[in-house]
């Protein structure tokens, strides 16, 4: 028996393992290893998709040996077999209607789709574009006139703008809409539209199933992260998380860009049982 046998971890990406788009460090890599080789389980869980994930994570396939929940919870995704897990899709008639909707009162938002294929963009859309560009992902945009959206296989939809424009956009989708979507933040910039219920805690189950008795370790850092740190067995968060997020989280580990899962491997590794408290 190895000492991390039955033990889970599963970590948001940005702004929790990687800090403002950098690498992974050295440390985290290091020590995702040393607990996988001594028999843990180890996977992302991110709003991010499985195209773009590889460009934050080239090493994807060494670091995750157990399914990855992607998209906030839409799909897994086993970096082992390129297999798409137990997938969701946003409803298609009403995503359009919706689409169309906030573009035309919003202007100032731009907008994604996710798609097994990557990203499908509005032509015109300089606000998405640029954006996706900064990011160094604007390869994996498809673009085509609105009218031409399909809503076939969407697994989420994001809106980009400032702070003061998403809070807006927030509130007419939720009055309109909120019996079709789940919304969530990423960032204080992105508004995330899921599939009704869904959410990076909505996989969870699907995840015991395969790994029946383990206890589960999650961390994360904002909004998006919420549910998946109540779902789990232990919730954790690094010292940059959000106010909220360090409300849920029971164990407070070191700053992201100083190596937070690192840290939390250590401690975990210090302690036989579940901590009721700060590891």
């Amino acid at each position: 028996m190895k000492k991390f046998d039955s033990t889970l971890i599963l970590s948001d990406i940005d702004g929790t393992v990687c800090w403002n788009g950098a690498a992974i460090s050295p440390r985290n890599a290091d020590a995702i290893r040393y607990f996988t080789e001594n028999g843990g389980h180890f996977s992302f869980s991110s709003g991010r998709n499985h195209r773009d994930i590889y460009f934050v994570l080239p090493t994807l396939k060494e670091l995750a040996n157990m399914p990855c929940i992607l998209c906030n919870g839409s799909y897994l995704y086993d970096a082992q077999t390129g297999e798409i897990l137990n997938p969701h899709y946003l409803e298609k008639e009403y995503t359009i209607h919706l689409l169309a909707q906030v573009r035309e009162r919003f202007p100032k938002a731009g907008f994604r789709v996710t798609t097994p294929d990557g990203f499908l963009v509005p032509e015109n859309d300089a606000v998405m574009m640029r954006q996706l560009a900064e990011w160094g992902i604007a390869d994996l945009a498809t673009i085509r006139k609105q009218s031409e959206f399909d809503g076939v296989r969407w697994f989420k939809a994001v809106f980009l703008s400032d702070e003061s424009t998403l809070s807006h956009v927030a509130d007419y989708i939720r009055t309109h809409y909120g019996d079709h979507f789940t919304l969530t933040s990423s960032s204080p910039t992105l508004l995330e539209l899921q599939p009704l219920g869904v959410s990076k805690g909505y996989q969870i189950p699907f995840l015991r199933e395969r790994y029946p008795g383990s206890r589960l370790f999650a961390i994360g850092d904002f909004d998006n992260d919420a549910e998946m740190l109540r779902c789990a067995d232990v919730a954790a968060c690094p010292e940059n998380a959000s106010d909220e997020i360090k409300k849920i989280a029971s164990v407070h580990v070191c700053h992201c860009r100083d190596g937070a899962i690192a840290d939390l491997i250590e401690r975990i590794e210090k302690h036989d049982a579940f901590p009721c408290g700060r590891l």
